[in-house]
């Protein structure tokens, strides 16, 4: 009885979650976009749709698979503070990468306009290696996921009408990108402790987790190339 009450407590959290996704936006963008403009808009949407490669890179599919092999070991602390850490040492390694080639792309000429917004983005890149929201999804912490997501939203909810008044407030509008997305990711690792003690482990045995990970990251990586490739392509041809 008690594995059915939770399965539909998940369901229900999951449904919100997902509701919220749709509405959030539903609110915030009409006004976004009249106080904003076409031109700051464009802006943002062109520096976050480039930060997308970047934090594809980083993530290199460590959610999906460590959600699948996480699950099968959940109930054994010894084996989930091995695995956890191999996931949090992997993923701190593809971050470094991500920002190496972050920084060299911004010595691109058509990004130089860009540069600030791309920054402001880039943080992304390590609050998501940090945040192991993998490890919730694992535990099924449905409830701390959707609670932790709408107090996020809604502050930059509060941010987006409080503090964006004009068309050079896009700055601040990119932050409150920022923050629905990512900004309780440090909470996050505080409470990852709860479950594993997290060791960073640089070893040879880091490598068997490679290769599947390299699956689903190509899988994601098509998925992007599809979804914001011709927003890249319109703004770096436009300049």
């Amino acid at each position: 009885m008690e594995k059915k009450r939770s399965l539909g407590v998940n369901f229900i959290f999951n449904m919100m979650r997902t509701m919220m996704g749709v509405i959030i936006p539903l609110i915030t963008f009409p006004y976004s976009s009249r106080v904003l403009g076409p031109e700051a808009l464009g802006k943002v949407d062109y520096a976050q749709a480039n930060m997308t490669y970047f934090t594809l890179l980083q993530a290199f599919g460590i959610g999906g698979y460590a959600i699948r092999e996480g699950a099968r070991i959940r109930d054994d602390r010894k084996k989930m503070d091995e695995f956890a850490s191999d996931m949090l040492s992997i993923n701190l390694m593809t971050s470094a990468l991500a920002y190496v080639l972050f920084f060299a792309a911004l010595a691109i000429p058509k990004l130089a306009g860009y540069r600030t917004l791309m920054l402001l983005f880039s943080s992304t890149i390590i609050l998501s290696a940090i945040g192991v929201e993998w490890l919730f999804t694992i535990y099924e912490e449905y409830q701390y996921i959707t609670i932790r997501s709408f107090v996020m939203q809604i502050i930059s909810v509060v941010l987006l009408f409080t503090c964006v008044k004009s068309e050079n407030d896009y700055m601040i509008y990119a932050l409150t990108l920022v923050i629905s997305s990512v900004g309780s990711n440090v909470m996050n690792f505080i409470r990852a402790r709860k479950y594993v003690k997290f060791k960073l482990r640089l070893s040879k045995k880091l490598r068997i987790h490679l290769k599947p990970m390299s699956y689903i990251f190509l899988l994601d990586v098509a998925s992007a190339v599809y979804l914001v490739m011709d927003r890249s392509m319109l703004g770096y041809i436009t300049g």
